[in-house]
């Protein structure tokens, strides 16, 4: 942020006084400049970021607003506006104090922001560099040592609460991937917070990948009667970059003019329905089948009671109960056991398609059955329509009050 904001007040190529606050006292790694110096500013921005100096961090902060407490104010508000919701600056180093915090999300909104200047971008990416601060030239090092293995920054930091920190930038293998560590152990060499980068890294390279998710050519939906089908083949190819170790999930989540848009995980991508001349020659529609046996199972339970009855007890002739006995036995079960059917069917269309890829015309026909408002059949319902066909006419209530 410092840098950021030094930046936004100085072009590479001006010059500075040195200047430290009155009460400054040398904290962490620092470069002892002298106070009172011409400093190129490209230089100070190499001795903060490459050397990660403390009190280049604090001539920064003068050169800007001649005191401390106003350029803080300053990164707060720059925070604020970069979306950095949970980060508190108190000193322009970095270093612990009550009150300073910042989180890793926000550590890369911050880290995202400053790739964005391509003037930072290239000095983080230096292994070293020459500077004359202290009368004569002398050779500064990065303190990022994956500079040596492919990384391209971005900076390290290390303090008594923090640990060992550092962000990483890495631009091979055809990715750009940052990485932040925070506290890790500060181990002899001072190493952990690298050794943890790289883990991180290639945790990402082997975790996100490009994944096929539909091939241009692969098979998108059926067109079916009863005697053949009709293959829709997808003519685009939709591929994502994802976390490919993830649950795999493929739905159809639904139906938009000539669209219908698939999702995958946290993705979706839709595909226009194409024009054809392929007739559906058959509709299979359980609603209509169960209208004909709840008229089947009434028409036979009325033949039963008021012929084949008086004629069994009145006239000792039986032959219509023999006739329609069993008949009428079947349709009732087949009556109970379609309602159930439509029952479900109902509870599984009546708000939405559900979450499954099925073939694609049954799937529009079912739900254009049943998200009519009379599918929604509550307890007392059910009950009328399972009573229905005990009681003379009931199926045919049934059929003009739920049914149609």
């Amino acid at each position: 942020m410092t840098a950021m904001i030094l930046l936004d007040n100085y072009n590479l190529n001006d010059y500075v006084i040195t200047k430290y606050p009155i009460d400054y006292i040398h904290k962490g790694k620092v470069a002892n400049i002298p106070a009172n110096i011409e400093l190129n500013v490209s230089n100070l921005l190499e001795l903060l970021l490459v050397y990660s100096a403390n009190d280049a961090a604090y001539i920064s902060a003068m050169a800007v607003t001649g005191n401390i407490d106003d350029f803080i104010f300053i990164m707060n508000n720059k925070a604020k506006a970069f979306g950095m919701n949970d980060t508190n600056f108190k000193n322009p180093d970095g270093m612990d104090e009550i009150d300073h915090y910042t989180t890793l999300e926000d550590l890369l909104i911050m880290t995202l922001k400053s790739l964005q200047n391509k003037e930072i971008q290239s000095i983080v990416s230096k292994t070293k560099f020459v500077s004359n601060i202290s009368g004569n030239e002398t050779i500064y090092k990065s303190t990022n040592l994956l500079l040596l293995e492919d990384f391209a920054g971005i900076k390290t930091g290390w303090t008594d609460k923090a640990g060992l920190t550092f962000i990483g930038l890495n631009q091979s293998n055809n990715r750009e991937i940052i990485t932040i560590v925070n506290k890790s152990k500060v181990d002899e060499n001072k190493y952990s917070h690298f050794s943890d980068t790289k883990l991180l890294y290639k945790t990402s390279i082997e975790t996100y990948k490009n994944y096929n998710i539909i091939n241009q050519g692969d098979n998108l939906y059926n067109i079916r009667n009863s005697k053949s089908s009709e293959v829709i083949k997808s003519e685009l190819q939709w591929i994502e970059f994802t976390n490919i170790t993830k649950t795999k999930r493929l739905i159809l989540s639904e139906l938009i003019d000539n669209y219908i848009t698939f999702t995958f995980n946290d993705y979706e991508q839709s595909f226009q329905i194409i024009n054809t001349n392929y007739k559906v020659k058959w509709n299979f529609n359980p609603l209509k089948i169960f209208r004909i046996i709840a008229f089947l199972e009434g028409t036979s339970y009325i033949a039963l009671l008021f012929i084949g009855m008086p004629l069994k007890y009145l006239l000792n002739n039986d032959i219509i109960v023999k006739i329609l006995g069993m008949p009428h036995g079947i349709l009732f079960i087949a009556y109970i056991i379609f309602f159930c059917i439509i029952k479900k069917l109902s509870e599984s269309y009546a708000d939405s398609p559900p979450e499954e890829i099925i073939p694609f015309l049954i799937h529009q026909l079912l739900f254009a059955i049943f998200k009519h408002e009379n599918m929604k059949w509550n307890k007392k319902t059910t009950f009328m329509i399972i009573i229905a066909s005990m009681i003379p006419f009931g199926t045919f209530y049934v059929d003009k009050k739920y049914l149609r």
